[in-house]
């Protein structure tokens, strides 16, 4: 699937996005690899409190979300997230994750989860991903 449609189910011409982790280094290369896919980054948290904050000042089309986290896990921001804004695309990019935490991210509305380390293909992949299952949503 081309970027172009991807940034189309995803947002329109330029999608925002907000990244939520608490390493520096994964929010840099989420940074570039978003910004290399077409999106613009207005905001990065490393926490879920600040992951609450920016997304309510924000508004992002997409959200990358880390599970583990200091202050409020993934899980918890977001459902508070989801309670304000139950639309909003979420990938979850984490270290690990178990079947457990993977229903209860379903149950959130959120299907599509990657491993770290995440490369641009890898991204690149769970977005059209993410999209794919975005269209189908809304046009059945």
């Amino acid at each position: 699937m081309h970027s172009v449609i991807i940034l189309e189910l995803l947002g329109g011409c330029v999608p925002t996005a907000l990244i939520v982790d608490d390493s520096a280094t994964i929010r840099l290369c989420l940074r570039v690899y978003l910004e290399n896919l077409g999106f613009q980054v207005v905001a990065e948290a490393e926490n879920g409190v600040q992951a609450i904050e920016a997304h309510k000042r924000h508004r992002p089309d997409l959200i990358t979300l880390d599970l583990v986290m200091p202050h409020l896990s993934g899980m918890e921001a977001l459902r508070e997230i989801r309670r304000r804004d139950p639309l909003v695309a979420v990938l979850i990019v984490t270290s690990g994750f178990t079947l457990k935490i993977k229903q209860e991210a379903e149950e959130l509305g959120v299907q599509t989860l990657l491993l770290k380390p995440v490369s641009q293909d890898k991204l690149q992949q769970g977005l059209e991903a993410l999209a794919l299952l975005r269209k189908e949503r809304k046009y059945g």
